[in-house]
């Protein structure tokens, strides 16, 4: 079985989103929809850019197939901290809640993949590769619904 770069990058974008959560109880007040929305959206840019900069390197091998993966999963780290400092409207919390959730279990597969790919054989990948797909579609449906299409995957 044979991986493309193409796929494990397919997989790292991940809807260039977060995990986490927004600040529960004595936190900074609520951010007004329109602001959250705004600085979720500039977050996400900005972290695509720099995802799109790894996305164009190119592998030759399985080693340099993770590693170009693993490059990308430290700005999407970056990108979860960022997003985690958000706080939501009220009416958003829960949604953003589960998004974030989400968000962990897709970089936690991510991360499992990249070993995976590193140590060969790749039998296991398929399955995190399902993983991945059907998280990253559950995230993507749900951060869309709020409308931070920037989050979404592309």
């Amino acid at each position: 079985m044979r991986i493309s770069v193409g796929v494990l990058i397919t997989a790292l974008a991940l809807s260039g989103a977060a995990t986490g959560c927004g600040r529960n109880g004595g936190g900074p007040k609520p951010l007004t929809k329109d602001a959250f929305i705004a600085q979720a959206t500039r977050i996400c840019r900005s972290g695509n850019k720099q995802q799109a900069k790894v996305e164009r390197r190119k592998a030759t091998n399985r080693r340099e197939a993770a590693d170009i993966v693993a490059s990308g999963l430290v700005i999407e780290r970056r990108m979860v901290a960022e997003l985690r400092q958000l706080s939501p409207p009220e009416a958003m919390r829960a949604r953003w809640a589960k998004y974030l959730s989400l968000q962990q279990r897709l970089i936690t597969t991510v991360r499992k993949l990249v070993e995976e790919v590193r140590k060969g054989p790749l039998d296991s990948v398929e399955s995190s590769m399902n993983t991945v797909r059907e998280v990253d579609g559950r995230a993507g449906d749900i951060v869309y619904g709020l409308g931070i299409h920037s989050c979404a995957p592309r």
